[in-house]
């Protein structure tokens, strides 16, 4: 075998080891091999699979636009290429497609893409991507609220054959449909049907999706408790199988059943939490309904602002998304799908009428047949008689052995059908009891593991936690001991030695007029009475001035960098300027700078900060960034500290702007009138 033979073998027992992952706890070992095998591969066909799978990967686990980006550079490996393998690979591709337009909330484009799929699977007749494309066409025409089309394309997929996946998977969404339009006992009809098919095949994202409607359903109908045991069930599920959609749902749902409790307080925190992971998500559905029900709970508590802003909002993400849709030439596709529908149905129906014309013509012709081959038997049988009565004797022992023979035939034929069946039956049931105690002890060890995995991550994060913890404490325990020392020492200079020598000095000039020596005595004590109150007042406040405030600054900033691996970039304009400032002023910056750095490290998560303080037109401008986790402004409390920042600033009849977006960081701006501050806030240093 050639080498290149070789490595590609080894690469298809790669992915196929791979793709078996996909859908268990390991899955991210699935997506690693999967883009290595697409980064390093020389192989097209290896290469296009890998990103598919990839693609899927993302539809399942997200970001979306993950899997959207690997859909679209596997169809430019296959651009221009029309053999029926680059075919069926395309059209697995379009429903990848398809499905991650329809998770972000661009249900046009999710249509366009199933019915491109469609197309190209009947060219190619490939049976089972054709249903898969027809399912994902019939579920974004459902949530686009097209229920009479959704239901029609559903019910086809019913008739799937062998795809058990696509039966559920219709059967659920009819009972979505029928819940949806008030048809509870339909809807519960297809729901539990669509449960046992799910446990059937181990499907149990199939089995919370069902738990979550019939929720729903009993919510709806008022039966309280049991949609709360559902609810659970649901989540337990969702939560050990790391669906977190499902486990968004649960909990949207659970804001729904407090709402009917008016528990106002419950619902409202339930849906908030799931606002938060729908968002992180991008999952548009849940994220518009989050905030329509927001918005709705606003309005019955009487908070009509609050309202408003949730309704803004809404509308604001959904033309955001809309707004990236073609619409007019998905609407032609849709209408050239539909036509071509049709006109396939009509075909169909010819096709049957021509069949069961043939078919008619058939039977008369056999009909026919049967009449002459009626005939030659009677006539048969006359000769036979006509012999029988020549010879009767013979033909009678005859007849009689034959029909002997026949029934002993007969009697051993039915005794082995008898054995057959007792056998086969046996073997059936071993083999069933076989494979629920293999699939019992493999739901158990991966139960196992991910209990086991996910304890790992916790002590992990938690040590990680501690030790920055700690080394945060440590530094900020060596700069206050620092602090007190400083604070000590210019004490005793200024209290005790000093007040000795102010002593002596006085009792000196009294005697000045009895020696001569004495005056020259009498200075030398003023100087060093002079240097004492020099570096007692060099101790505190004042180490700003014998250091400079921006090379304190930077003093701390490189501390900080040491300690915590966080990277400052510092700024200062002009500098000279900055460090003449009144000495209270500068010592409220620089509190104000070591506490936002500690909330940093703290709360943040963040790699870079980045600091600006410069004067202009007689305003201190104070920036400060950080590329961290960032906070949502509605949500803003004074726990991370804020409380001792603003105090601080309104002293120095300040302003202070915050900005910050999930993910994406903090910016705090401060901004602080110098002339106000110096005339009117802040007093001359003490000098004595």
């Amino acid at each position: 075998m050639a080498a290149g033979a070789q490595t590609t073998a080894q690469e298809e027992e790669q992915f196929s080891s791979a793709y078996q992952l996909l859908k268990t706890e390991h899955h991210q070992e699935s997506k690693r091999i999967f883009k290595q095998l697409a980064a390093k591969t020389s192989s097209d066909i290896i290469r296009v699979k890998s990103l598919t799978a990839l693609a899927q990967y993302y539809t399942i686990y997200f970001p979306i636009d993950s899997a959207i980006y690997f859909s679209h550079k596997a169809l430019s490996i296959l651009k221009g290429r029309l053999d029926e393998i680059s075919l069926k690979r395309k059209a697995i591709i379009y429903n990848s497609l398809g499905i991650a337009h329809q998770k972000k909330g661009e249900f046009d484009a999710s249509i366009a893409w199933h019915i491109k799929g469609i197309e190209v699977s009947e060219k190619v007749q490939y049976d089972r991507v054709y249903y898969q494309h027809t399912h994902g066409l019939a579920f974004s025409y459902y949530l686009k609220g097209e229920n009479a089309k959704a239901k029609q394309l559903f019910k086809e997929c019913l008739g799937s054959g062998n795809n058990l996946q696509l039966v559920y998977g219709s059967c659920l969404n009819l009972g979505m449909i029928h819940q949806q339009e008030g048809s509870f006992q339909q809807a519960v009809e297809y729901l539990e049907r669509a449960r046992l098919l799910c446990e059937k095949a181990g499907d149990r994202e199939c089995v919370i999706v069902a738990f979550i409607n019939m929720a729903e359903s009993l919510i709806k109908q008022g039966k309280i408790p049991e949609a709360f045991d559902y609810l659970v069930q649901a989540e337990e599920i969702a939560r050990q199988s790391g669906m977190l959609p499902y486990l968004t749902d649960a909990r949207i749902l659970k804001g729904d059943l407090y709402l009917e409790l008016q528990n106002y307080a419950a619902a409202e925190e339930e849906w908030k939490s799931s606002l938060k992971e729908a968002l992180d998500l991008g999952d548009f559905e849940r994220i518009t309904s989050v905030y329509r029900k927001l918005e709705e709970l606003a309005e019955r508590k009487g908070h009509f602002d609050q309202a408003h802003s949730y309704l803004k909002r809404r509308v604001n993400y959904q033309d955001s998304v809309r707004a990236t849709q073609e619409s007019e030439k998905i609407h032609e596709l849709e209408v050239r799908y539909f036509t071509l529908k049709k006109e396939k149905e009509i075909l169909v129906l010819k096709a049957q009428q021509a069949r069961k014309e043939l078919e008619i013509e058939n039977h008369k012709k056999a009909f026919r047949n049967l009449q002459l081959e009626k005939e030659l038997e009677k006539r048969a049988q006359e000769h036979s008689i006509l012999l029988l009565k020549h010879d009767s004797t013979v033909s009678k022992g005859k007849i009689d052995r034959l029909t002997a023979e026949k029934h002993f035939q007969a009697q051993q034929a039915e005794r082995r059908r008898t054995v057959n069946r007792l056998v086969g039956s046996s073997g059936l049931l071993i083999f069933m009891l076989m494979l629920l105690l293999l699939q019992s002890n493999r739901k158990k060890l991966k139960t196992q593991t991910l209990l086991n995995e996910k304890s790992k991550e916790a002590n992990r994060q938690r040590i990680t936690s501690i030790l920055q913890k700690n080394e945060l404490d440590l530094f900020r325990a060596e700069v206050q001991g620092e602090n007190r020392e400083r604070e000590r020492i210019a004490r005793e200079l200024h209290d005790s030695i000093g007040g000795n020598l102010a002593s002596i000095r006085l009792q000196v000039a009294d005697l000045e007029h009895l020696c001569p020596k004495l005056p020259g005595v009498n200075e030398q004590i003023n100087d060093t009475y002079e240097q004492v109150r020099f570096i007692s007042h060099s101790l505190i406040p004042r180490k700003f001035r014998k250091e400079g405030f921006v090379s304190m600054l930077r003093k701390y900033a490189a501390s900080i960098e040491k300690a915590c691996k966080l990277k400052l970039y510092l700024s200062f304009f002009p500098e000279e300027e900055i460090n003449g400032l009144e000495e209270e002023l500068l010592t409220e910056l620089y509190k104000i700078f070591q506490e936002l750095v500690s909330n940093t490290v703290k709360h943040a998560c963040a790699d870079e900060v980045s600091f600006q303080l410069n004067i202009l037109e007689g305003v201190l401008g104070f920036l400060y960034e950080d590329d961290g986790v960032g906070f949502d402004k509605e949500n803003l409390c004074s726990g991370i500290g804020l409380d001792n920042i603003r105090n601080r600033i309104s002293r120095l009849s300040g302003e202070l702007h915050v900005d910050s977006q999930k993910d994406q960081g903090v910016v705090f701006s401060i901004e602080i009138p110098l002339k106000s501050n110096m005339n009117e806030d802040i007093q001359p240093a003490d000098c004595r």
